[in-house]
């Protein structure tokens, strides 16, 4: 997967630009809020509809406009493909190929890329739904029964905590949960095959960037069973709903789940959101998403684009340079900084007062 080029009309802070990719490395640079995250947040906004800063659609319009465009060339299997939104204050539309999408989700898995971004490196200090949404993309990405899965599940989850809440009989609530078991299994055993896949990866990412040799590893903290059979998880689970049924019609809640699922990182047997430095905060989180990167290369025998905003700030020389030559082999990537960098072999942007060109 390679970006030709990205195409912006009044999208946040810009209002025209082109910009032209290389087929590797790129590097765009400038000073603070000139611009540089907005480039990324469109690329991923194409991706996955939705910005990694979680703005809403008219957000996203220029101030004082009344609709904005990004659309992106890119090639895959030697075949070009042009994805675009338009974004009014009606809502917003995807085209693919010229062709509109008859809803948003249509466009999920046209276009692959993964992110990392500065608040990333407080993924394992942070609460356990964004680190559940990290994993829940990238499986989504690889597996669309994945997708259907987890989408029902939060629909149906709702639902059960508005009949506890509103004390339906204990008939409408098994009905609700004996769904919800079911669709749990799926989810449940996706996730532990992604952070068995993980688990094998992490440790070589880790010590390759960091250049010491660590033992890491992504503990999976969940209340379902880590069982293989469905039949017995099912039966697990089922009985786990009637121990909680007390605690559940006091807190108004559905108190299992794959919704209360956790991920840990351990470097060396000990929990890096306790333990670890922000450096290692920060290496632990790109590690992950590196390790994620190849889960999605290995499922879905695609290779996304790497987005990177700021990556670079808090690393020395050193792994500055052995993080990039790590990227190099391996995809196209975009990356941001502040200062410019003499880097062979990459396309080198610089932007000043919202205008690109490249060096």
């Amino acid at each position: 997967m390679l970006i030709k080029k990205l195409f912006i009309d009044n999208f946040k802070s810009y209002s025209k630009l082109e910009i032209p990719f290389g087929e590797n490395g790129n590097y765009i640079y400038g000073e603070n809020a000139c611009g540089k995250t907005t480039i990324l947040e469109a690329i991923y906004y194409l991706s996955l509809g939705k910005t990694f800063l979680k703005e809403n659609n008219q957000q996203l319009v220029k101030y004082g406009e009344k609709e904005c465009r990004i659309s992106l060339v890119y090639e895959e299997d030697k075949k070009e493909h042009i994805i675009e939104c338009h974004i009014d204050d009606k809502g917003r539309e995807f085209f693919f190929d010229d062709e509109k999408m008859k809803k948003v989700s249509s466009i999920f898995s046209l276009f692959l890329c993964s992110q990392y971004n500065p608040e990333s490196v407080y993924i394992f200090k942070d609460m356990p739904s964004e680190r559940r949404r990290m994993i829940d993309i990238a499986l989504s990405y690889s597996d669309s029964r994945y997708l259907y899965s987890l989408g029902r599940y939060k629909k149906l989850l709702k639902e059960r905590n508005a009949a506890l809440v509103k004390g339906y009989d204990d008939d409408i609530l098994d009905v609700l949960r004996n769904e919800l078991v079911n669709l749990a299994y799926r989810i449940v055993k996706n996730r532990r095959e992604m952070i068995d896949f993980i688990n094998r990866e992490i440790s070589n990412i880790y010590s390759s960037i960091f250049q010491k040799e660590k033992k890491c590893s992504l503990i999976y903290k969940t209340t379902c069973p880590l069982v293989d059979d469905q039949s017995d998880f099912i039966e697990k689970m089922i009985s786990l709903f009637e121990e909680n049924k007390t605690s559940e019609n006091i807190s108004f809640s559905t108190l299992l789940g794959p919704h209360r699922d956790n991920l840990l990182f351990l470097i060396d047997g000990k929990d890096v959101s306790i333990s670890g430095s922000q450096g290692e905060n920060r290496i632990a989180s790109l590690s992950l998403n590196l390790a994620i990167y190849d889960f999605l290369v290995e499922k879905t025998k695609r290779y996304p684009v790497f987005l990177l905003d700021d990556v670079l700030s808090d690393l020395d020389e050193k792994r500055k340079s052995t993080l990039l030559s790590f990227l190099n082999d391996r995809m196209q990537f975009i990356i941001t900084g502040v200062e410019k960098i003499d880097l062979d072999d990459f396309a080198i942007f610089k932007i000043e007062d919202h205008q690109i060109r490249r060096e």
